[in-house]
Order: C-alpha cells, then structure tokens, then sequence
C-alpha cells in the first residue's frame, strides 16, 4: 500500500522512463484488453499527495507506480525501497549490500572465467560505458555457455591479457581492433565486420559498379568457405582448404593494394594484413 494512502501500489508493465528531468507523462493505461476507456496519468499519489519514482496511472481504483530506469542501481534502490515499501535506507547501507552481494559471488564470477580459459574457443568483444562522467569500457569474453564480462577503464591490450591470462591457448574470436593483435595464438577475425564495411564501400561508391563486382566477389568466396568448413574433411584437407581460401582472396585484393586512387585500397590493406586470421574457421572446425 502507498504509505498515507487506502490505494494499492504496484509495479507496472509500463515501460519505465530513462530521465527524472522533465519526465515525459507514462502512457495511458487501459482497463482490461478490451475495454477502450483510458485513465489519466499522475505525477503523484492522487490519494495522499506523494510523489514516488515515476508518476502514477489510476487503473480499477489502484494507484500504479511506474519506476523510471535510473542511471545509478544506488538512486534506483533508494526510491524503490522508500516508494514501495516506505522503508528509508541510506545510500551507504545500499553500497554496502551491493558490496556484500558482489563478495558472496565472487567464487562462481571467477569459475566462469577459468571455463572460458580452458574453451578451445573464445569470443572478445568491448563497448564503451560511460559511468559517473567518467569513460570506460564493458569487455566481454564468451563461449557458447558462458559470457563474462568486466569493466576497466582501459580499452587497450592490457585488458585482454588480463582476461585471457596465461591458460587460454585456443581460438579466439574478435574484430580487427588492434588490442586484441597481442594474443600470439590463432585468431579469427569476424567476417561480419568486414562483410559490413564491404557494404558501405559499395554505397558510398555506387556510382562505380566495379566496386560491387569485387565485394560479390569477396563475398562469394565467404560463402564457399563456410560451406567447406561443414563439410566432412581430415585435419590436412582442413589446413589445404584454409590455404586455398587464403590465396583466392590475395588474388582478390592484389589489384588494389597501395593504389591510391582505388576506393577499395584500405579494405585491400586489411584483408593482406589479417589474411592469416580469415580462414581458421575452416581449419577449426570448433570455430563458428
């Protein structure tokens, strides 16, 4: 029940709001499926008079509070804890628990990145996270069963030693970002990626109908390398397949590379540079 008031408070579905800072009014609420009768919107209790997190939409004589999503789990647990069950915790107290939850989980937080050193092939990925207005980074490392992730302030190299450790000697899986060229064992580098950039060069270019040929081209051969690498084949037909890709694409970007005026000279560059990290995944089967 809302403190002060007879009318019940409840969780919504409503989709919360992102901001506090000249909130936008919820969307109407009707009553039933059916019924096509809307129930105005509150910024507070129309009962007591109390505002809580995020407004209120009177639906069958209830009171329904809508949580906004806030920026910080502190703020957000504060208000809930106050708002829905007119307990009044401080922001330390709330810290403290969020310390002691994270401490009780640090045993299996730790066994899920031993399983994904000890997989014989792992995904890298990071994105930014900006916190407090502060930049930093959310690193991930993953395998079909597992997804760990980290956050550090730092987007370079060092992080990726630090996640991979000495055990992880498998594959791993990344874009052509550089902190990542630090792990000296086989690489495969994401195809999506460059299938994507392939995709812009033609747009931007589309008055040029040679560019479309040559990422048909590339893209063909992909295709072709997929459909080998599911296909029945000994470890040394595998590695003499990976070879063959890899010269058919040499001969794909050869035209182009160190040639400035050509628009496909920097997708050329990297497909030579990255030429040995194209086509593990036909040699590998393990490799997505």
């Amino acid at each position: 029940m809302c403190r002060g008031s007879t009318l019940e408070v409840r969780t919504s579905n409503v989709v919360p709001r992102t901001s506090t800072r000249d909130p936008p009014r919820p969307s109407l609420v009707r009553e039933g499926d059916l019924d096509s009768e809307p129930f105005p919107a509150y910024d507070v209790c129309p009962d007591c008079g109390r505002r809580l997190c995020g407004g209120f939409v009177e639906w069958r004589h209830q009171v329904t509070d809508i949580p906004p999503i806030k920026a910080r789990v502190v703020d957000h647990w504060f208000m809930e804890c106050h708002c829905l069950f007119g307990v009044k915790i401080s922001a330390g107290e709330i810290v403290e628990i969020l310390h002691a939850v994270a401490e009780i989980g640090v045993s299996d937080y730790d066994e899920l990145l031993k399983r994904v050193r000890c997989s014989p092939v792992a995904h890298g990925d990071e994105t930014g996270w900006r916190e407090n207005g502060v930049n930093g980074y959310i690193w991930s490392v993953s395998t079909p069963d597992v997804r760990y992730y980290t956050y550090r302030h730092s987007r370079g190299s060092v992080v990726v030693e630090e996640l991979l450790g000495e055990e992880f000697a498998g594959v791993l899986v990344t874009d052509f970002y550089a902190a990542y060229n630090t792990y000296d064992a086989m690489k495969q580098r994401c195809w999506v990626h460059l299938l994507r950039d392939l995709k812009a060069l033609e747009e931007k270019n589309s008055d040029m109908p040679e560019i479309s040929v040559w990422r048909a081209a590339v893209k063909g051969l992909y295709e072709r390398a997929k459909d080998a690498a599911k296909t029945e084949h000994t470890d040394h037909e595998r590695g003499e397949l990976r070879q063959k890709f890899e010269s058919e694409l040499m001969a794909l970007e050869k035209p182009y590379l160190r040639n400035m005026t050509a628009p496909q000279r920097v997708l050329a560059e990297r497909i030579e540079r990255f030429i040995g990290e194209l086509f593990v995944f036909v040699q590998c089967p393990d490799v997505p």
